[in-house]
């Protein structure tokens, strides 16, 4: 039986991600890497290569998104007479100091204070 507009299958094939040669099996599809780890590095080269670039994207959406909202914002005080202007609002420099997370409590059984030690 001819083989006419049929290719023949290739004994042999390459890793698509280290390039080393892989025997062809007779049946079954023709592998395209030599080992489950090669598949899977490549997978993940695959997938991860865009990442960065998409969270880049994102911050700099939600950073014009911000902008567009605040400017919005402003113009409507400035409308409504509620700010002199549509300069942003003073930066404040000096924090507040911060409340001590521990305080002590009296004990009212005991008037000396010694907590019951003496």
């Amino acid at each position: 039986m001819p083989l006419f507009g049929r290719r023949r299958r290739p004994r042999t094939s390459r890793c698509q991600r280290c390039k080393a040669k892989i025997k062809v099996k007779t049946k079954g599809p023709v592998p395209k890497y030599c080992s489950a780890a090669c598949k899977q590095e490549s997978y993940v080269r695959r997938r991860f290569r865009s990442l960065p670039l998409k969270l880049v994207e994102r911050d700099l959406a939600s950073i014009e998104l911000r902008d567009v909202i605040w400017t919005t914002i402003m113009d409507i005080l400035v409308q409504q007479g509620l700010v002199k202007s549509s300069l942003p609002p003073p930066v404040r420099l000096e924090r507040k100091p911060k409340k001590p997370n521990l305080r002590l409590i009296n004990n009212h059984d005991d008037p000396e204070g010694n907590n019951g030690l003496g």
